[in-house]
């Protein structure tokens, strides 16, 4: 799923809810938009001496999980059981990563308190230097998380968090994360998708100050890439310009089509025409076109 299929869809959310709904659809669509908007976030717990920070720290460098928003959340004993479920309840992750060295009854006690659909999706990552205890630890709690992670047997350290980086176990880690991650946001645009065919029928086309509101937008943002291409070597220059100019007005045809008026008759026309100018190419072809999207910023800021 792209970021302008995420766009797409939060529009037509936008569309949708402003529809007269039944309070508990209006609810479930506002509570699908919300998930839809942010990023997907994964909480990192354990007790201070657990090599949480560190382990952080790897996986934060991860590219493959760049688009993730990675929270630590520190525990300490002296906290009542219920203060975990709480921090949890305040970034809402879509899955835990839990670091221990051991699990007490407390610790037990508070991980039972953590909704049952957030502990299905969580891991815990053992991070004992006992082989022994590891493994013991790992199948006692079996039952309690997703999988279960242990570091291989290393020498004592000679720091409480100097258990990282442990570069195997923390890549299978982050590859974890990415797949239960992509489940979860495949099954959010299912239920997103399937809440819009029930209920999208029901909302109204969007007036046109909507449309040439959203339109306005769209091209202030895009229009902003301009500038540095004007920097570029004469042979890749008309190029760049040209593909770009056809980019911003392509991302306004789908916001111009149903509506009437000349302004929006003008933008289907200039998405016509890049196309023979895009054909043509050359540094003339790219003055046009971008002489052309000027234009259409001029109208638009005249008509709104």
């Amino acid at each position: 799923m792209t970021i302008s299929d995420t766009t797409a869809l939060l529009i037509a959310l936008d569309r949708t809810l402003a529809s007269p709904l039944a309070p508990e659809v209006l609810a479930l669509g506002h509570r699908l938009r919300l998930r839809l908007a942010r990023r997907p976030t994964v909480a990192i717990v354990g007790h201070s001496d657990c090599g949480q920070p560190d382990l952080s720290i790897f996986l934060t460098a991860d590219p493959r999980l760049a688009a993730l928003d990675l929270r630590e959340i520190v525990i300490h004993d002296a906290a009542p059981p219920h203060d975990l479920a709480a921090a949890l309840a305040a970034i809402t992750p879509q899955l835990a990563v839990w670091c221990a060295r051991s699990f007490s009854p407390t610790d037990l006690d508070r991980w039972s308190r953590v909704p049952q659909s957030l502990r299905d999706q969580s891991f815990l990552v053992v991070t004992s230097v006992e082989p022994t205890s590891a493994l013991s630890l790992a199948d006692h709690l079996a039952d309690e998380f997703r999988d279960i992670f242990v570091r291989p047997s290393l020498p004592i350290p000679t720091h409480p968090a100097q258990h990282w980086p442990d570069p195997k176990v923390a890549r299978a880690i982050a590859q974890a994360i990415l797949h239960q991650i992509t489940l979860g946001q495949d099954a959010l645009f299912d239920n997103v998708h399937l809440f819009l065919s029930r209920y999208a029928a029901a909302a109204p086309d969007p007036p046109m100050a909507s449309a040439l509101d959203r339109i306005h937008a769209t091209l202030t943002l895009r229009t902003r890439g301009l500038i540095p291409l004007l920097d570029l070597p004469a042979l890749d220059r008309a190029s760049a310009i040209l593909s770009h100019c056809t980019a911003c007005i392509e991302a306004m045809v789908p916001l111009a089509t149903g509506q009437t008026g000349p302004l929006f008759d003008d933008i289907l026309a200039a998405a016509d025409s890049l196309i023979l100018m895009q054909i043509e190419g050359g540094e003339a072809a790219a003055a046009d076109a971008l002489a052309l999207l000027l234009q259409l910023r001029r109208e638009i800021a005249v008509s709104g």
